[in-house]
């Protein structure tokens, strides 16, 4: 059995989900040593914080809680696991913390009395809602509170959202409405310190909670008998549904109930089985052999199933809070990594969302919320490259041609609202549009074009867009040609060769050695960034580049930090390690961070470079590649791995002040799969095996799906020996080559 779990296992993690639309990822948790789900949950994008907590009485004192001390605490993907005792005493408690895929926060607790005397308590299950004037409806059933209320989204944009805590145990219920509250779950400043944790009267079975304009606590009790000797366990939990209409009472049970004896279990067999559909990888690279395993639960954490609203289909949000959505600038890295699960259709499903959401006007949305689009932006993002590996890593000729009128027009979109000169490149019309804001590259071209909304402020020819609009027409053309469209794949060749050209001949400066964005006069400008090199991982480059990449990208005094690769040249007036940008410190500053995504790109680009102009380049590549995952990992302990939004290239340092882990905004799976193992598929059926890190010398690729195949790569003595479908196929010692 895979031992996913139990390796990624470790005391500094607290995030929990279950493949669905809830999640328990807090940035900065304060409460984690309370019981319960104090700190924020998240709902699709909503969030709601003081759901519930749990106290323990003696029966015998009803208004002060037991001072349980937690005194461990231990995170896998599938549970957080923490032990209390109260001290001086005989009782403990173990608290399993889990999110289950139907939307459900678990505490389940099991409490265990080591004492000569029997213990009679009694366990409040109890939360808090700050309301203002919306309509709020509360109704109470055997097991707990029903709660429906507005919750606000991105923006303005707003949702009716229902969630029930409950006990598995029938209880008894109150609720009491207070000035606004504080935000600890500190129960001497509830309005139950003054009516104990056993109520003598219960609240009505529903309530108007309408224009409350404050603080609505809630309450749920349950009294057990600890005989000496013995151990109890129950649970405690809240699920969760959007209710947009509110026409639909509440079931008289929690939905929850019908399944929360095997909810622990159900959930773990759910995580093992989304591990075991990826390949498992294990090499004498400690750094890359975790980074794999964690990027696997990333992806299973991120999870939404689909078919709810606009989300039609599976996908992997960009990551925790604000990210919680499909978003179309990570798709393109996400879509990479998740291909190697044994189902195509996870992948197929990300993409089909935006194709399916496309706008009149040929443009994506830039994010896809369940219950709208307003609000919704746009980012450049490399669609061409994002369809094409999936059709390397599982042909399907219906998902092309449902792919190719969409791709089609996406680019008539670019052409004709991105290219009105006919140059054959690609506007940034704003800096947010290509998830790289708060940069010199656009203020190089207008002063105020790092004005903090998403209005149109500037017209930039992009490096990092005009090679995404080349790929694109590339790829246009190579699709047109695999489905028979001899004369969409001519159209689109040409097109793909005027980009080409104009991004060799104008963008190229021979004099600094880069390609350079454009302003409206298609005159270069003086801006070193990271995106200078992304023509590199094309065939856009010939030899003649090389030495250009070399003497910018190497060069400690631009790129080559202790940590590279920084966003933009450490000699420019205004890098910043630390992530300010003009004075102020930034959420997503790219005037000198590092960040995953363009490290992505970049060790794309040296490969590229490696296989094609310059071997000599290979070793570089493989510096980067472990610089990258080293850097993404506390302390360097390869044990702990992280993926935060950006790093200081000097120092290493995540932004721990954002909070935002466990960030989807690169791939790192493809990159070990393709260049430390060197399995790399291609278009004709066909794939290479030649590893690009030399120094990896011993590593297991098992289970790995390539079309209607299962192979198995393992290298050991200076030999690579390939299982494909179970049988031993070849054994070789530097590459291998095979068409099927």
């Amino acid at each position: 059995m895979d031992n996913s779990l139990r390796l990624l296992g470790r005391t500094d993690k607290h995030q929990l989900g279950g493949g669905h639309q809830l999640l328990f990822a807090p940035p900065h948790p304060v409460h984690l040593h309370h019981l319960g789900f104090w700190d924020l949950l998240t709902y699709d994008i909503h969030h709601l914080s003081q759901v519930f907590c749990i106290d323990v009485f003696d029966a015998g004192s009803p208004c002060s809680p037991l001072s349980l001390r937690q005194y461990s605490r231990h995170w896998h993907p599938h549970r957080l696991r923490a032990r209390y005792h109260l001290p001086g005493e005989a009782l403990h408690l173990l608290e399993d913390r889990f999110v289950d895929s139907e939307d459900t926060a678990w505490s389940e607790l099991t409490l265990v009395n080591r004492g000569d005397r029997p213990r009679s308590l009694i366990l409040a299950q109890w939360g808090k809602q700050d309301l203002g004037k919306e309509s709020c409806t509360m109704w109470r059933n055997e097991y707990g509170l029903t709660l429906e209320r507005e919750v606000p989204g991105r923006l303005d944009n707003r949702r009716r959202l229902r969630f029930t805590v409950f006990c598995e145990y029938p209880t008894r219920s109150l609720v009491r409405h207070s000035r606004l509250g504080l935000s600890q779950p500190w129960w001497h400043t509830s309005p139950f310190l003054e009516t104990g944790c056993s109520p003598t009267c219960e609240s009505p079975e529903t309530l108007d909670l309408t224009s409350v304009d404050g603080s609505v606590y809630y309450l749920n009790t349950v009294q057990l008998e600890l005989l000496p000797g013995t151990s109890r366990t129950l649970r405690f939990g809240a699920d969760f549904s959007a209710n947009r209409f509110a026409k639909t009472l509440p079931t008289a049970t929690p939905k929850a109930l019908s399944h929360a004896s095997e909810a622990a279990e159900t959930t773990t067999r759910n995580w093992q089985e989304f591990f075991a559909n990826f390949p498992r990888f294990s090499c004498n690279n400690p750094y890359f052999e975790h980074h794999f395993r964690y990027r696997i639960y990333c992806l299973k954490l991120l999870l939404n199933p689909g078919g709810v609203g606009n989300h039609r289909y599976p996908a992997v949000a960009e990551g925790i809070g604000f990210f919680h959505a499909p978003i179309s600038y990570s798709t393109q890295a996400i879509v990479r990594d998740l291909r190697w699960h044994r189902d195509p259709e996870l992948a197929r499903g990300m993409v089909s969302n935006f194709l399916e959401q496309q706008r009149e006007d040929g443009s994506y949305p830039g994010r896809i919320y369940q219950d709208t689009l307003r609000h919704s932006d746009f980012y450049l993002a490399d669609w061409g490259e994002t369809v094409l590996c999936l059709h390397e890593r599982a042909p399907d000729q219906a998902f092309l041609a449902k792919a190719l009128p969409s791709l089609i027009a996406y680019h008539g979109y670019c052409e004709r609202v991105r290219d009105s000169v006919g140059s054959g490149l690609c506007d940034v019309l704003n800096h947010f549009e290509t998830g790289q804001e708060f940069s010199p590259r656009y203020i190089a071209i207008a002063p105020d074009a790092d004005r903090e909304d998403w209005q149109d402020t500037l017209s930039m020819k992009g490096v990092d867009a005009s090679v995404y609009h080349y790929k694109l027409a590339s790829a246009i053309a190579v699709i047109a040609r695999l489905l028979g469209q001899n004369d969409v794949a001519t159209t689109f060749a040409g097109k793909a060769d005027l980009t080409r050209q104009a991004i060799r001949e104008r963008m190229w400066v021979a004099r600094t050695g880069s390609f350079h964005d454009l302003g409206a006069d298609l005159c270069p400008t003086t801006v070193m960034a990271a995106t200078n090199f992304y023509p590199y991982f094309t065939d856009l480059v010939g030899s003649e580049h090389v030495a250009g990449l070399e003497s910018n990208l190497f060069d400690p005094r631009k790129f080559w930090t202790p940590w590279p690769v920084p966003t933009l040249s450490i000699d420019d007036p205004y890098f910043s390690a630390e992530g300010y940008w003009k004075g102020k410190r930034r959420y997503c500053p790219w005037n000198g961070r590092v960040w995953p995504m363009t490290n992505s790109h970049l060790c794309e680009a040296l490969a590229h470079v490696a296989m094609t102009l310059d071997p000599r380049l290979t070793p570089r590549l493989e510096h980067l590649l472990e610089r990258f995952l080293t850097m993404m990992c506390y302390d360097g302990d390869p044990r702990r791995p992280n993926c935060f939004e950006h790093y200081n290239p000097l120092t290493g340092t995540a932004c721990l002040y954002r909070g935002v882990d466990d960030y989807l905004h690169s791939w790192i799976v493809d990159l070990l799969i393709k260049y430390v193992v060197g399995f790399r598929p291609d278009l004709d059926g066909g794939f290479s095996i030649e590893s690009l890190c030399p120094s990896v010398s011993e590593w297991r690729l098992s289970d790995l799906p390539w079309r209607d195949h299962v192979l198995t790569l393992e290298r050991s003595g200076g030999r690579t020996t390939l299982r494909l479908d179970g049988r031993s196929h070849a054994v070789f010692q530097k590459g291998y080559h095979w068409r099927e």
